[in-house]
């Protein structure tokens, strides 16, 4: 692509306030595979806001939630300041490329008080956007500015300019032009929300008539999560709001939310929150009833975003 051809890798950082030691910073830029080591690995943690922007190669990212992406060119990640995350990197035959930005967190706490952003949006693809690329560059021009409060002013504008080009290219109505489409979608999505519902997903796919590769693809678009992954977290939701709430056994929990057996509810529990279920009962005052307080809502992890989550199918059989 054009856009690309031009670009320029460089880089640099620019503190906010006065002490370089402790003063908040922004900095970022383009970084190729000199810059980058292949197969980094090991959970990390930053202080600091931060979003990558690949473009070029691919690899996988699991985010502070235990979600696990497949990404490669076009795809974005977004890391909180101080949540943990894994990121590999693998190098296509002409090298890596990608644009980064490490933003102070009194950025990020604004844009998540606004709602434009949420603790669960961590992975987007936009696609390779000559608007983006264009909005990253003049956030890099900003951090070699002479005039420090020139150059954090120039380089708030251009940050706030690409989330607005990275809204509008992540819009569901945008990606899919389908409102028909969408509405099939949101059928499916209530069905979904049946925590105890196991009807195949290609059977689901099929009573909206749609092919379920189809299906899956324009789901996990519009959602962020494959339909599976949906599922998965709408029960775990729902187990953690039941082992915390109620006296009912781990085995009639497993039961209540379909799962064929406490040792599949226990197994897929464990690979998700990374704790036993049991683990979930130390937090249980002895006085907690046998049922759910009147009003208590299941929890949610559907926040508005401002823009929609989407993130790239696995392949067939990793879901």
């Amino acid at each position: 692509m054009k856009a690309i051809q031009h670009l320029q890798l460089r880089s640099n950082c620019l503190y906010l306030g006065s002490g370089e030691d402790h003063a908040e910073k922004l900095s970022g830029g383009f970084y190729d595979h000199t810059f980058i080591p292949e197969y980094a690995g090991g959970y990390s943690r930053h202080k600091y806001f931060a979003i990558t922007y690949i473009i070029k190669g691919y690899g996988i990212f699991k985010d502070h939630l235990s979600r696990s992406f497949d990404y490669r060119e076009g795809d974005l990640v977004l890391r909180h300041a101080d949540t943990p995350f894994y990121m590999s990197k693998h190098f296509r035959a002409d090298g890596w490329l990608e644009f980064s930005a490490a933003l102070p967190q009194s950025l990020s706490d604004a844009l998540l008080a606004a709602g434009i952003l949420s603790k669960d949006l961590t992975f987007l693809s936009p696609g390779i956007s000559p608007a983006l690329l264009g909005a990253a560059e003049a956030y890099t021009d900003s951090l070699f500015c002479i005039n420090k409060s020139t150059g954090a002013a120039r380089a708030y504008a251009a940050i706030l300019n690409f989330f607005d080009e990275l809204a509008g290219s992540t819009t569901p109505g945008v990606a899919s032009g389908n409102r028909k489409e969408m509405q099939r979608l949101e059928r499916i999505k209530q069905l979904l929300d049946d925590v105890s519902d196991t009807t195949p997903l290609p059977q689901l796919a099929r009573s909206i008539g749609m092919g379920y590769e189809n299906f899956r693809k324009s789901f996990r678009r519009w959602t962020g999560l494959s339909p599976q992954d949906y599922r998965i977290q709408r029960r775990l939701n729902q187990a953690d709001a039941l082992l915390l709430h109620t006296r009912l056994s781990i085995k009639e929990i497993a039961e209540r939310l379909g799962y064929s057996d406490i040792t599949a509810f226990s197994r897929q529990y464990r690979k998700f929150r990374r704790v036993p279920p049991s683990s979930k009962r130390d937090l249980l005052p002895p006085a907690a009833g046998s049922a759910l307080p009147p009003g208590t809502p299941p929890l949610d992890t559907d926040a508005g975003y401002g823009f929609e989550p989407a993130a790239r199918p696995k392949a067939p059989g990793q879901e």
